[in-house]
Parts: structure tokens; sequence; C-alpha cells
């Protein structure tokens, strides 16, 4: 792994310089690397093939919570996730939900919630 305008790259075959990529996958669920830089956060909806677009974010870990508080929305806490569902952040605040809306929110207001949450949390930092 080597540095290129202060980014983490990974060398592909080839060994010249045209062989250093942007890293695209950081290990977080629900989050990948945009051509330009910026970071996209998306959900595969519950019982469905659709994907729910969250948004893109200025860091990777500001994706990963907006997944983090979308998956909170769907399910509500750890212990409701399914199998397959884990929390990048697991230690992190969960946004506000009122109470008896996990699962009855609109996919706009679930999208709010995580975007305002990602933001806001990672500003504390």
């Amino acid at each position: 792994m080597g540095q290129a305008a202060g980014r983490a790259t990974v060398r592909r075959r080839g060994g010249g310089p045209s062989s250093l990529a942007p890293r695209k996958n950081l290990g977080l669920r629900g989050v990948r690397q945009r051509q330009w830089s910026r970071w996209a956060a998306e959900i595969r909806l519950p019982r469905t093939r659709d994907r729910l677009w969250i948004g893109t974010f200025q860091h990777p870990e500001q994706a990963a919570l907006a997944y983090d508080a979308t998956l909170y929305c769907f399910y509500g806490d750890e212990k409701q996730l399914p199998p397959q569902r884990v929390y990048n952040f697991p230690a992190a605040p969960l946004p506000y939900v009122p109470p008896g809306k996990h699962g009855n929110l609109s996919n706009e207001n679930i999208k709010a919630i995580a975007e305002k949450h990602a933001v806001d949390l990672y500003n504390l930092t």
C-alpha cells in the first residue's frame, strides 16, 4: 500500500506508477468510493431487492455512520438486526427515532435522519 495525493492506495499488478488506484473498500458495510473521491452510502431495503441511496459524503466514516443510522431506522437496536446485518460502529450513538416508528418511516425520512446523524456525529470528533 502506498500514498498518492494524500489518499490510501492499493498497488495493482504491473507495478508501474499508473497501477496506483484509490482504495474503494475499507471494510465498511454499505460504503464505497465514487470516482470523484466522495464516499457513497446505500443499503438494500428489507424484504426487497431494491436499494435505498442514502447519499454521498466527504469521509468514509460519515457514509458508514449514515448506513448505521439507516439500519437503526429499519430495525431498531442491535438485538433486532437480522444475522446478515451488522453496524459498522456498534458503540457509536444512534439517531433519535420516535418510539414505535422503526420500520414505519418513509425512505425520504430515513435518508434525512441518516444524513443529519452522520454529519452531526462526525463533526463532534
